[in-house]
């Protein structure tokens, strides 16, 4: 099997002002992290806010530019599904404009009419939207629909990789297991490597093959997703399972 991503020895940092003199400070956010993911398995990345995972995800997106180490994709563009879709929708546009725009954005090549029409209702029909729902304000959906709409838009150019930061926490139970088992079968169907980063150890098993601990900007553990649930070899791993429900 085929690695989709290398990481190696990747080190992210942020430049923050402090004080009333504004002096700029170096934060270092990401330490020495390690890793690679298989084409086709999806990778969980799991650990408390501010560890460091929405900042991994976006400097594997291309958003982050502030990094030294080598980060090497054998795809092209990366997309993002976001933890608010509310706050990454336009509401000022119709969910059809949205899925067009997201299907032009950074496409080089001319795409007819009938084609952009096409792979809209395509992209609607993928994550169950119904097209009903095109001529719509995000504000006039509810939740679940919105972030079906912020998934839509991340397949719309059929990407190969596809990195979920906290997808399902802003949604309650019953949402959030409808879109984990859209994810989960958009995957089968076009076999969508995926990130999925969540603080929820439990959401992480349901659907990862493969498991990152991450702790204060570094990488605490990683292996298979039934090995580090059953036999954690991290203190701070422990930890996690058990402030999830899981362990003893």
């Amino acid at each position: 099997m085929s690695d989709i991503l290398t990481v190696k020895d990747l080190n992210v940092y942020y430049y923050m002002h402090r004080g009333i003199s504004g002096k700029k400070e170096k934060l270092h956010a990401l330490k020495d992290i390690s890793f690679s993911m298989h084409e086709g398995e999806i990778l969980g990345i799991a650990g408390e806010s501010g560890c460091g995972k929405s900042t991994l995800a976006k400097t594997i997106c291309g958003m982050n530019k502030n990094f030294t180490g080598t980060l090497i994709l054998t795809c092209k563009s990366p997309q993002m599904i976001f933890q608010d879709p509310a706050g990454s929708l336009n509401p000022s546009k119709k969910v059809g404009w949205i899925l067009e725009e997201a299907l032009r954005s950074g496409c080089k090549e001319k795409i007819s009419k009938e084609e952009t029409e096409k792979r809209i209702f395509e992209a609607a029909e993928d994550v169950k939207l119904g097209k009903d729902l095109l001529t719509r304000y995000p504000y006039e959906l509810s939740g679940g629909q919105r972030q079906r709409v912020g998934i839509a838009a991340a397949i719309i150019r059929k990407p190969k990789l596809v990195i979920a930061d906290e997808p399902v926490s802003a949604l309650d139970v019953t949402i959030q297991a409808q879109i984990m088992n859209l994810l989960k079968s958009l995957h089968e169907k076009h076999g969508i490597s995926t990130i999925f980063i969540s603080h929820d150890l439990r959401v992480i098993y349901k659907l990862c093959d493969r498991v990152i601990v991450m702790k204060e900007g570094r990488m605490v553990e990683i292996g298979d997703r039934d090995a580090i649930y059953s036999a954690p070899k991290e203190e701070y791993t422990k930890e996690l399972l058990l402030a999830s429900g899981i362990g003893e």
